[in-house]
């Protein structure tokens, strides 16, 4: 795993779950790009970005899946009070 800067701008999807989050209740939000599953033929050449929002840092661990690498971009905090935004790569065993 290696850190770097998040990449936003992200998708509109993507950006109005950001906007709609509660950053009280859910201080921690991660963004997930999963790479495409392509040797399984079912996605095609498309990644995937899903939002995640949690109260705690989860361990990376829960997006791991076998077949296809990730990309986790972890927010935490309020953007009002100055998120910090950065991204950790991963790819799978």
């Amino acid at each position: 795993m290696r850190l770097r800067p998040a990449s936003p701008p992200w998708p509109r999807s993507v950006r109005a779950v950001l906007a709609a989050t509660d950053w009280n209740r859910h201080p921690v939000v991660d963004v997930v790009t999963f790479a495409p599953a392509t040797s399984c033929g079912l996605e095609g050449d498309r990644q995937r970005i899903e939002v995640y929002r949690h109260r705690e840092a989860p361990d990376l661990a829960v997006y791991e899946n076998a077949e296809r690498s990730f990309r986790v971009e972890r927010l935490v905090g309020s953007p009002s009070a100055g998120t910090d935004w950065f991204s950790l790569v991963v790819t799978p065993k």
